[in-house]
């Protein structure tokens, strides 16, 4: 940005760095209103939370939840942990994706550097 309102350059200079100096001026000023702003906002703000199987509306207001939200999320915990039960391990022939149990068969071929196991047939 250059100004050319006067003859001479240092004129200009000192003017668009008057200029540059009120601009940063009033960006520092806003950037302080704002900071207040949000600070004021974020202090003030509400949070209104339903969880589920709960069917009231809890507040945490300053970071701290409401009597009723402590009730209800302790009996809501109290009755999973009351009906917790562990899964159920799978039959060995079943089609689930935990791994199997049976035994894993043996190799026909051995190893690079074994021997062939006594009676087997070598196939080429």
């Amino acid at each position: 940005m250059q100004t050319k309102v006067f003859l001479q350059q240092t004129s200009n200079l000192f003017t668009e760095n008057r200029l540059l100096k009120f601009v940063i001026v009033v960006l520092a000023l806003a950037v302080g209103v704002n900071s207040f702003m949000v600070s004021r906002a974020v202090r003030n703000q509400r949070v209104i939370l339903i969880p589920p199987k709960l069917t009231g509306t809890i507040e945490f207001v300053d970071g701290k939840p409401s009597d009723q939200y402590i009730r209800d999320l302790a009996r809501r915990l109290a009755s999973l942990a009351a009906t917790y039960s562990p899964r159920p391990r799978p039959e060995a022939n079943s089609t689930s994706c935990w791994p199997s149990t049976r035994p894993r068969p043996t190799r026909t071929r051995p190893r690079p550097g074994m021997p062939w196991p006594a009676g087997s047939r070598r196939v080429r």
